[in-house]
């Protein structure tokens, strides 16, 4: 597939800014207008892209896009001499398009919404032309499209007086490469231009015109006047303002669809954190960032300081419902049970999860960290199976999800574990920072329906929580590829995986690759079990005394009661003979920043 940019025209309708610039140069809010369809592109998976311009133009968006390289892609050029019309850009097009399908955007759409870029990405290969409908209140003012229960296109009518749908065609196309030949033969018309519209009729009339809708909250904003250009710009600031993400920014496009490393930088509401750069000062406490730091980072009285485990480098984090929270980020470990386990209570966990997702965003982390946890079964089952064994080494952090491994480090070690993280308290936690850092969860895992329950329920606990999606542990390994896809698209931080053991350990080392781009997989078992209130927890005192495992095999004593009988005395040998201070044995696996 190849991507065409028309951004031609005289931009009449903006007279007079537009004498001196092109109208695709404008900036809509904080960006050039060009942004935003390129981003568009990118956000299909198009890496080459044509960009057709004024004569008089050319020049200055070669110095704005230069090759592409920037974001990972080609960007070529071209001219359209005379604004003869839309079709006109599929013949300038000939040579770039090649053999390929094209996809054609207009340089003055905006186009924004979740999960857009999993929805272009399917036209990466079609057969005739696919246009997209928009719902608008005033159809009457644009191009309409008619279409069937099939989404099969059945009229097209430009501005009617009587429109027959609520839907306008945006511009944006997909086309099969027979849509050169097509424009080429396509006839002025009375206004002497080479209407996109007669081009979209051929295929009409051929049968092969497929119709997308574009789904509710999806926005498209044409910027050709005035007006529209202003609510193109309030619209981005809001949005960029409210969420403390940036709306089209092509350096994030390309890194979420794998074309580059370079992210754009990470800001968080209020915060107005921002990682541009890669060099950090050190920095262990908020007291010792100097006014510079302060200035450099745009960062306010409200946001804290968290060390990043790279020598000589050091993260600046937003703290976690809006106080003051200097909380150090803990990579120290020590054996318990023979396994490296971190060294951190709930809070700095969920400290840790929010500068990960600082470096993931800032482009500064190739690979998603692999977060899982040990208890009791865990332990002892990584005392005797070896492939087990080489997974939890092969993770980057494992938490202590059980109290028999808090109360070991407390008998055995000189600097005890303060508290048992457990997987269904962390949650709470994590999705209280995400909520006020404005952080991204993806659900996968147990049966149909309970992880969407899960999600739900978590929503209503935590205002402001993101849980972009979710997806049922019963699916085939034909469709992990395209789970990983979907995860990635939706622009996921952190990555809930609840797939029992060793099946989400095995999977989240398997695809760590295939979700670049994420902060964390963090492995969480029973959890979404849990939230949806399918299963109950023990009682406090059992939780304290280590018995919940007691509780959990009177609960299932079928499934459970043999688990425990065959792992309880491997494992309190493996936790009373290898728990110590260290040494720490390296773990091979563990990705780097």
């Amino acid at each position: 597939m190849r991507g065409i940019i028309l951004a031609g025209g005289t931009g009449s309708r903006l007279h007079p800014i537009t004498v001196g610039t092109s109208k695709q140069l404008l900036p809509v809010y904080d960006k050039p207008m060009i942004y935003y369809p390129l981003t568009t592109l990118i956000l299909a998976g198009i890496r080459d892209i044509l960009v057709i311009t004024t004569p008089a133009d050319a020049t200055a968006f070669g110095r704005l896009l230069a090759d592409g390289s920037q974001f990972g892609i080609s960007i070529t050029y071209a001219v359209q001499p005379v604004p003869d019309g839309l079709a006109q850009a599929f013949v300038i097009g000939r040579d770039h398009s090649g053999t390929e399908c094209v996809a054609l955007v207009l340089g003055d759409n905006l186009f924004h919404g979740p999960g857009l870029g999993l929805q272009l990405s399917r036209f990466s290969e079609i057969d005739g032309g696919t246009i997209f409908a928009y719902r608008v209140s005033d159809p009457s003012a644009y191009g309409v499209v008619e279409f069937d229960d099939q989404h099969r296109a059945v009229s097209l009518e430009e501005k009617p007086k009587c429109p027959r749908s609520e839907y306008a065609v945006p511009g944006l196309y997909f086309d099969h490469n027979e849509v050169v030949d097509i424009a080429a033969s396509v006839m002025p018309s009375d206004r002497g231009e080479y209407e996109i519209t007669d081009v979209n009729r051929a295929y009409l009339d051929w049968g092969k015109l497929s119709v997308e809708v574009l789904p509710r909250g999806t926005a498209w904003l044409d910027t050709g006047t005035f007006g529209s250009l202003l609510d193109a710009g309030n619209y981005v600031r809001t949005i960029e303002e409210r969420q403390g993400l940036k709306v089209s920014v092509p350096e994030e496009a390309a890194w979420r669809r794998g074309f580059s490393r370079r992210r754009c930088p990470f800001q968080v509401p209020g915060g107005k954190l921002q990682l541009a750069e890669p060099g950090f000062k050190v920095a262990h406490s908020l007291s010792e960032i100097t006014q510079t730091e302060r200035t450099r980072f745009r960062v306010d009285p409200t946001t804290a300081s968290c060390s990043d485990p790279v020598p000589g480098r050091h993260l600046l984090v937003a703290s976690m419902g809006g106080h003051l929270a200097d909380v150090p980020y803990v990579t120290e470990t020590m054996l318990i049970g023979g396994i490296p386990t971190l060294r951190a209570n709930r809070q700095q966990l969920a400290a840790r999860m929010v500068a990960d997702c600082a470096l993931a965003r800032s482009g500064q982390m190739a690979m998603p960290r692999v977060l899982t946890s040990s208890n009791g079964s865990v332990v002892a089952k990584f005392r005797r199976d070896p492939a087990f064994r080489d997974l939890i080494m092969k993770a980057d952090a494992v938490d202590a999800d059980g109290q028999p491994l808090v109360i070991a480090s407390r008998l055995f070690s000189k600097t005890p574990l303060t508290e048992r993280v457990a997987t269904t308290d962390f949650i709470h936690d994590a999705a209280k920072a995400a909520a006020a850092n404005g952080l991204r969860f993806y659900f996968l895992g147990a049966k149909p329906g309970v992880a969407q329950i899960a999600a739900d329920r978590l929503r209503g606990l935590h205002p402001g929580l993101q849980i972009v999606g979710v997806c049922d542990g019963y699916f085939s390994p034909d469709q992990e590829d395209q789970i990983c896809r979907d995860i990635v698209g939706l622009e996921a931080d952190v990555l809930w995986v609840g797939l029992g053991s060793p099946a989400q350990e095995s999977f989240a080392i398997r695809n760590r690759e295939k979700l670049a781009g994420l902060a964390w997989i963090k492995t969480c078992g029973g959890l979404f079990d849990h939230c949806a209130g399918q299963c109950s927890r023990a009682p406090m005192w059992m939780q304290k005394a280590a018995l919940e495992w007691l509780y959990r095999a009177i609960k299932e004593p079928r499934r459970l009661g043999p688990r425990y009988l065959i792992t309880n005395l491997p494992a309190l040998y493996q936790l009373i003979t290898a728990t110590s201070d260290g040494p720490v044995p390296p773990t091979p696996g563990a990705v780097q920043v």
